[in-house]
């Protein structure tokens, strides 16, 4: 149908169970290396540098464990605030 012009753009959207809003404030301008470190983890959907409170806002879908991995991995760099998503309110 995209070929045939009847579509022209869509967009899929994934459903995760466990998401984190993560406040990331360094404690050191190495923010190129934080970035890379970030990157290597997949469930990251959404990276941010912010302004006011904090230096990033990342998005994600740990589960418990990847999630204290990822912990462990930022501390050196970071602190950090997790919020756990608990519904999400539609209409």
């Amino acid at each position: 149908m995209k070929d045939d012009t009847m579509i022209e753009k869509f967009t899929t959207q994934c459903y995760h169970s466990y998401i984190q809003f993560i406040t990331i404030h360094m404690n050191n301008n190495q923010f190129n290396t934080f970035e890379k470190l970030v990157s290597e983890y997949s469930e990251v959907f959404a990276k941010d540098k912010i302004t006011g409170d904090g230096c990033y806002f990342i998005k994600a879908c740990y589960k418990e464990d990847v999630l204290k991995q990822f912990i462990t991995t930022i501390s050196p760099h970071a602190l950090y605030k997790v919020k756990n998503l608990l519904k999400t309110i539609k209409g």
